[in-house]
């Protein structure tokens, strides 16, 4: 999957094509003209207006949203074909919600919506036949990319870095070059060969650290060319801090090109357990839920999360979401998004901001709250997450004792959630969520979100799972860190404890 650009260094730029922004903007004009064909005809309407102006801008909120942004080639994958789809769909329900209640059920016709996606889908997809036929003379349609990736920052932004990106993907490596970072400050915000230049290559340290909150692991720095610049205690610095994090520093003329044995990442193939156990009954009614009370939450809260959003945006900056790569369902990587809390930790010129610069009233609000979680009801919606189910995590803080947590879809809340929460280390998590998946069932989940509703709205903070009804009152958990290896005994008593302790939860 394709690795972003974390929200506090992107830029407010985006590139779309030519033909998605003229596809957006003419589809709901189309889709009226084809259900009123007289609509030029007889006198001009409020209705069929406001569905061209509301059509047109969420046209290119979703554009931005769904990332189709312009390719490096024309082409077709199965994922494109998948984001066209959410974006025509989304367009035309976000249109009609807004629309309908405005002018009244009667004023529009309630398959102009149905009419309204189909002519996108088709406009968007023409646009890329066309332009994909200018430089093939056919279509090729190519199966997205699930393998896993070594995720690497290139040092130095000339033709030497644009040549190897090049050369990364004509070979369709494994390894993704997902930023660069140079001594010229002047290049920060602009792009080579598509990939964006982030910050100074003094502020390298910021960065891995920026993309790795955000689930990327940089595990590789590319250095361009053996430049007297790379030499000195600025480098000792960060060549000691990369050592620290496990990433290798190499010169690209030792590399002589991608690797041909590079390994696999070891994560993705350990996280890939076993399928989930079948059970159509409760996956069906789960899943049912989710569908009916998402939509209903997201028409529902639409005008507070417009205010929300446009408090971030004043009082945060632009974007107003932030992003992480997250572990999901069997292992597989996904995209969760929050609205932005702090301010971005580098300004334009890529210079670090202190951290009482980067604080936010907005921001500290949505956290305490827990708004800012929100926009996870669109991940809901497109069956990436469940409302109910493991929480996922980052690739570092996943537990290594937990054995079944990635056989459900991962969750906006959970048994480990409504016990103890951020109070857990990975391993406490780990065994809670294991128990939720053995023990799943729609009653299961309707009492966590009855708890999760509780603890929102009358502000009962995380507990520790030692603090349930006196399950545990003669022992409590170690504070041990999530890697420390634990004696087989007394990872055996806590383990049972935890068990107890959940069981004695749902009995309460």
């Amino acid at each position: 999957m394709r690795v972003r650009v974390p929200t506090s260094v992107q830029q407010a730029r985006c590139f779309f094509r030519t033909g998605d922004v003229v596809s957006v903007l003419i589809a709901p004009v189309l889709a009226t003209v084809l259900r009123y064909p007289d609509l030029f005809i007889s006198p001009p309407r409020a209705a069929p207006l406001l569905y061209f102006l509301f059509g047109a801008a969420f046209g290119m909120l979703t554009l931005y949203v769904f990332r189709l942004e312009k390719p490096l080639a024309d082409d077709l994958s199965l994922e494109d074909l998948k984001t066209i789809l959410w974006i025509a769909v989304s367009t035309a329900g976000a249109t009609a919600c807004a629309v309908f209640p405005l002018v009244g059920m009667h004023a529009l016709s309630k398959s102009l919506p149905l009419i309204h996606s189909g002519v996108l889908i088709l406009a968007l997809l023409l646009g890329r036949l066309i332009g994909f036929g200018r430089q093939n003379l056919g279509l090729g349609l190519a199966p997205a990319k699930t393998r896993s990736s070594e995720d690497a920052l290139i040092v130095g932004a000339d033709e030497l870095c644009w040549r190897y990106v090049r050369m990364l993907e004509a070979l369709k490596s494994r390894r993704t070059i997902v930023a660069i970072v140079d001594d010229d400050p002047n290049l920060v915000g602009k792009s080579l060969a598509n990939r964006p230049v982030v910050a100074t290559t003094s502020n390298l340290p910021q960065v891995i650290t920026e993309y790795k909150n955000h689930g990327v692991a940089v595990s590789v720095v590319v250095l361009t060319t053996r430049s007297p610049n790379h030499c000195g205690p600025r480098w000792d610095a960060i060549r000691a801090f990369c050592e620290s994090e496990g990433v290798r520093v190499v010169y690209l003329d030792d590399l002589l090109g991608p690797q041909g044995g590079e390994q696999e990442n070891a994560l993705s193939a350990a996280l890939a357990g076993p399928p989930a156990q079948s059970q159509p009954g409760y996956r069906f009614a789960k899943r049912a839920f989710d569908v009916v009370i998402s939509i209903s939450l997201l028409i529902a809260l639409s005008p507070l999360l417009a205010i929300a959003a446009l408090s971030v945006l004043v009082d945060v900056g632009w974007p107003i979401l932030f992003w992480q790569r997250r572990i999901g369902y069997r292992g597989e990587p996904f995209f969760l998004y929050k609205f932005r809390t702090l301010r971005a930790p580098f300004d334009r010129s890529g210079a670090p901001v202190s951290e009482e610069r980067r604080a936010s009233r907005v921001g500290a609000l949505l956290a305490r709250t827990r708004f800012d979680e929100i926009p996870q009801l669109f991940s809901v919606l497109a069956g990436e997450m469940s409302f109910v189910g493991p929480r996922p995590l980052l690739p570092i803080d996943q537990p290594r004792n937990s054995r079944r947590r990635f056989e459900a879809l991962p969750g906006l809340t959970g048994w480990a959630q409504v016990h103890g929460g951020k109070l857990l280390n990975p391993e406490e998590k780990g065994l809670l969520d294991d128990w939720y998946v053995a023990n799943a069932s729609f009653w299961l989940d309707m009492r966590i979100v009855l708890k999760t509703i509780a603890i929102v709205l009358l502000g009962g903070a995380d507990r520790r799972p030692a603090e349930l009804g006196g399950a545990l009152e003669s022992r409590t958990f170690a504070r041990a860190p999530p890697r420390a290896p634990q004696p087989a005994a007394r990872a055996a008593n806590q383990q049972s404890d935890l068990l107890s302790c959940a069981a004695h939860g749902l009995r309460q």
